[in-house]
């Protein structure tokens, strides 16, 4: 998994854009680079962008341990929106079930969208 993260639309959100394959090592790698950022700043809203990345081999269980990897991080990532875009209907699930998981131990609000411009809109709200 690669990921780029951008600073450009701050101070409204972080954007990172995923390619390859996603995995719990990948977003351990993605939280550490993140804050350690000089712009980084607790509350800082996210736009997820997935649709490069490929997700044949992702499980239920990558799901889980990705949310297990963000508690690790919830005190420094705090509460700001989290938007995930995706380009696949059939791959809604990947993202409700992060959805379930990760509201039962967070705070911070999540959506999911197929439309960029729908996702920017709802995180700049």
């Amino acid at each position: 998994m690669s990921f780029e993260i951008s600073s450009d639309a701050l101070p409204a959100y972080f954007h990172i854009k995923f390619a390859g394959p996603i995995s719990p090592h990948g977003a351990a790698d993605l939280l550490s680079a993140l804050i350690s950022l000089p712009q980084w700043e607790k509350n800082t809203p996210l736009l997820i962008d997935y649709r490069n990345s490929t997700r044949e081999h992702y499980t239920y269980n990558d799901t889980s341990m990705i949310v297990e990897i963000m508690m690790k991080y919830e005190s420094r990532i705090g509460t700001g929106k989290c938007a995930f875009i995706v380009d696949k209907p059939q791959e809604l699930w990947i993202n409700r079930t992060y959805q379930f998981l990760y509201a039962k131990k967070f705070k911070n609000e999540t959506k999911i969208f197929q439309d960029y411009d729908a996702a920017v809109k709802w995180i700049k709200e």
